[in-house]
Parts: structure tokens; C-alpha cells; sequence
């Protein structure tokens, strides 16, 4: 069922982030990702292993070419820091940070 509900069966991309723990910050993530092409098919948050006042954001998305995807991660990248990414249409993956 977790499968299913989070989307894993499309081949998309998961983007793994540390977000500022603050209203309107994941709004903000999501709505550059619309303004690019890509649609959300599920956000998971946790504060596992998140430092005082970030939580982790999972945000797993299709129907963005490639190229818009590139810009996008580079708008994300300056308001955001980014763990890990994995594309599961191409089997490519980046990971930035582990923690």
C-alpha cells in the first residue's frame, strides 16, 4: 500500500531535502516544481536525524523534462539543501549530503 500511495510505481524523480521547519516552506519547494512541469505524487516530511528546526522532505514527482529539471534543482538548491535525488526513469541518482 505505501508503494502504491507514494508513487513508486512511476518512474519519476524522488528528491530528498532539509527544509527550514517553517509555514509555507514546503508550499514554496512544491509550487517551483509546478512552475517548471512537474507534478507531485507525494510529500513525506520526518525530523529523524534533522538538525534543531529543519525536517527532511520526500517529495516524489513526474512529468518534467529533463532539462526543466536541471533548472529547477538549481532554484531549489538556493533556498533549500539537498540530501539525495534519484531519477528512476534513467536509474541516475546524486547524493549530496548523508546524514
Amino acid at each position: 500500500m505505501l508503494v502504491t500511495h507514494t508513487g513508486k510505481e512511476e518512474k519519476g524523480i524522488l528528491l530528498a531535502l532539509l527544509v527550514i521547519d517553517q509555514s509555507g516552506a514546503i508550499k514554496e519547494i512544491t509550487d517551483i516544481i509546478r512552475d517548471h512541469g512537474g507534478r507531485i505524487m507525494s510529500v513525506l516530511t520526518n525530523y529523524n536525524n534533522a538538525p534543531k528546526g529543519y525536517l527532511r522532505v520526500y517529495l516524489r514527482m513526474y512529468g518534467i523534462d529533463r532539462d526543466n529539471f536541471h533548472k529547477m534543482r538549481e532554484i531549489i538548491a538556493k533556498k533549500t539543501t539537498f540530501l539525495y535525488w534519484v531519477d528512476y526513469r534513467n536509474n541516475t541518482r546524486d547524493i549530496f549530503r548523508i546524514a
